[in-house]
């Protein structure tokens, strides 16, 4: 491509920017944030009519976003004439408003786009559309419809051929199987997306599915390869200068930091993450740092400190909607009033929170399991019986969640490390 341009007079401009648009397309899978920049200043100073300049200036809102200046990005969309607004530029103000937790807006954004590409016939774009309506399920706690969005998505893309698609769609599909608990299918998915994505360059997809490789390790106590997987995804996108990923990935490690015990890595993890999330505007991974922060305050008795982390995540949570992960930020936050002493006031929390999950118990919270102990744990405080009702209960969604897992080694491990956890907490 370079020596195309190379080969170009100055005068064929249509040309160049043909060439420069497909470098920054290149450039734009393999991370290569600078150039990326380069070719879209370079399509700039040739654009000559209104058409090429909103161009240049989609490309530049979409360079934004990738990098985590998500004010910058929707502040060059409000800039285009309204004749220049189509569907992949409402598609992508969609994609900006979910990035900043505004849920509401994304989905009547993401809607708009979608019947904008169904009249024009154009089949590949609206399942990009359904692909990321399905992302927005999933952060609602819809797994079930999540997974059905993702997964007919990529059945689009594969038949199109749309390689760089599928791929997304199946990284999007084994997060919704992993949180409906079949934790091998989600990592057979991920280990050959990760695969894939890698034989054709394409970094961010790597990263990504490394990164929830590790998140099934990491559910089934598999803490050493959670590090592993974790560690690569995180090294890939700095190279990409991924702010986003980055930030998913510190506080992934972070996790397994605290669950090996590690605790002032953990919370160095934590906050690492926590700044980029906030300076970027991404509230439900600043909610996920500070939850994580006040479990690592919870687990070193540092009980004013956790409350106060974990109070603030569960109100972006409820700010955001997202019901299951705010209620297990309050019980989480009420088992810190309970070591207090606050036994009355925190098991008003659980038994809200327990009334509002009905039959759900926490199946879309990170911890659903260590939640659920958290819970039991205020109970015992009050009397037995409640406790004893919410054990049982507990040990059958365990098993449940174990018969999902179809690899005998990762069910044992699940297993193994469901009864390490219980037992730890019963011997405090």
């Amino acid at each position: 491509l370079d020596r195309a341009l190379e080969l170009l007079p100055d005068g064929a401009s249509s040309r160049r920017a043909e060439v420069l648009r497909i470098i920054h397309d290149v450039n734009d899978v393999l991370g290569e944030r600078s150039a990326q920049e380069r070719a879209i200043d370079a399509m700039a100073a040739i654009a000559e009519d209104p058409a090429d300049r909103t161009a240049v200036a989609v490309l530049r809102a979409r360079l934004a976003a990738a990098r985590g200046a998500y004010a910058d990005a929707d502040a060059i969309l409000r800039g285009l004439p309204a004749g220049e607004i189509d569907g992949s530029v409402v598609f992508l103000a969609a994609q900006i408003a979910r990035y900043q937790g505004a849920t509401t807006n994304a989905v009547a954004l993401a809607e708009d786009a979608r019947a904008r590409f169904v009249s024009e016939q154009n089949p590949t774009r609206s399942a990009v559309v359904d692909d990321f309506l399905g992302g927005l399920a999933y952060e609602r706690g819809e797994f079930e419809r999540a997974a059905h969005l993702h997964r007919s998505a990529a059945e689009v893309f594969r038949a199109n051929g749309s390689t760089l698609d599928e791929i997304r769609a199946l990284n999007n599909l084994g997060t919704a199987i992993f949180a409906l608990g079949d934790y091998s299918t989600a990592r057979s998915i991920h280990v050959q997306g990760a695969d894939r994505s890698r034989a054709i360059g394409y970094r961010m997809g790597e990263g990504d599915h490394l990164d929830n490789v590790g998140g099934t390790a990491w559910a089934v106590g598999d803490f050493d390869l959670a590090v592993e997987y974790y560690t690569e995804a995180l090294t890939i996108r700095r190279r990409m200068d991924d702010a986003w990923g980055i930030a998913i990935s510190r506080g992934n490690l972070a996790a397994t930091m605290r669950a090996l015990g590690r605790h002032d890595e953990a919370l160095e993890g934590y906050r690492a993450a926590l700044e980029i999330d906030r300076e970027i505007g991404r509230r439900r991974g600043e909610a996920y740092d500070l939850h994580g922060i006040g479990l690592c305050h919870l687990d070193m008795g540092q009980l004013n400190l956790a409350t106060e982390a974990l109070d603030r995540a569960a109100a972006i949570r409820l700010d955001l909607d997202e019901g299951h992960l705010a209620r297990e930020s309050q019980v989480a936050c009420a088992l810190a009033m309970a070591r207090r002493g606050d036994t009355a006031e925190a098991t008003a929390i659980v038994e809200a929170a327990l009334e509002a999950e009905g039959s759900n118990l926490f199946d879309g919270a990170v911890e659903t399991t260590a939640t659920l102990l958290r819970c039991i744990e205020v109970l015992d405080a009050v009397g037995p019986h409640r406790a004893d009702e919410l054990r049982e209960r507990t040990a059958e969604r365990v098993r449940e969640r174990a018969l999902r897992i179809s690899d005998p080694a990762q069910r044992r491990s699940y297993l193994d490390s469901v009864e390490s956890h219980r037992r730890a907490r019963e011997d405090r």
